[in-house]
């Protein structure tokens, strides 16, 4: 029986190469008596935990003071709709056109702005009407 110099396999006598490492095996390594046919497995590497590595996540700008005149004025012209119209839907519009220069809500801005011409000129008819100031070749085009 012969062993393998590179990896001490013990090999029938008539291989020529080594079974486990492929290593050349040479005619005068016979085994002793003395040799046991026990041999040192080769040591597997520490399995390696599986770790996703980390991502970096993009980070979004924050709001800044443009998108909260955003906020506020789009709720001033909701609220101006029903109540303190006088103040509320100028207040509502004002907002609104300095939110349109935020870089997060501007469509709530555009809405604001919006509901703010609206109401105020359906406010300002409605005055205009209740204090007869609207003549009447108007009122009868428009309702008749």
């Amino acid at each position: 029986m012969k062993v393998c110099p590179h990896c001490n396999t013990p090999n029938n006598d008539e291989f020529t190469f080594c079974k486990a490492c492929g290593e050349r095996l040479d005619e005068d390594m016979e085994i002793s008596s003395s040799y046991t046919t026990e041999y040192q497995q080769p040591v597997a590497p520490p399995p390696v935990p599986n770790v996703m590595p980390p991502v970096a996540i993009p980070q979004r700008e924050g709001y800044n003071w443009c998108d909260v005149c955003a906020i506020i004025g789009f709720i001033c012209s909701i609220i101006g709709l029903f109540t303190f119209a006088i103040i509320l839907l100028p207040l509502g519009l004002i907002t609104s056109l300095i939110g349109c220069f935020g870089k997060h809500l501007k469509g709530l801005a555009v809405a604001g702005i919006s509901i703010s011409l609206v109401a105020t000129l359906v406010r300002v008819g409605m005055i205009l009407y209740e204090n007869a100031m609207i003549p009447d070749w108007i009122i009868s085009g428009l309702f008749w």
